[in-house]
């Protein structure tokens, strides 16, 4: 039989563990918190400016324009 409210609480320490996972009143969140959302503003910005190196026409591309508007929805959390 498995001890539930063990690996319960071993999955909750790993959960907390991680940067995205924080606990609010005793719940545990997905939410990001701001170095994660900055990150991936950075990311999507070094995608976007790579895309552009290689091709300037790109910058009229629906992936450049999805990236941007993800950067945006990002911001906005």
């Amino acid at each position: 039989m498995v001890d539930i409210n063990g690996w319960m609480q071993q999955v909750g320490e790993l959960l907390t563990g991680t940067s995205f996972m924080t606990k609010v009143n005793g719940y545990t969140s997905n939410r990001l918190t701001p170095e994660d959302r900055k990150l991936l503003i950075e990311l999507i910005c070094n995608d976007q400016t790579n895309m552009i190196v290689k091709d300037h026409t790109k910058y009229d591309s629906e992936k450049y324009k999805k990236l941007e508007e993800l950067k945006v929805k990002i911001k906005d959390m």
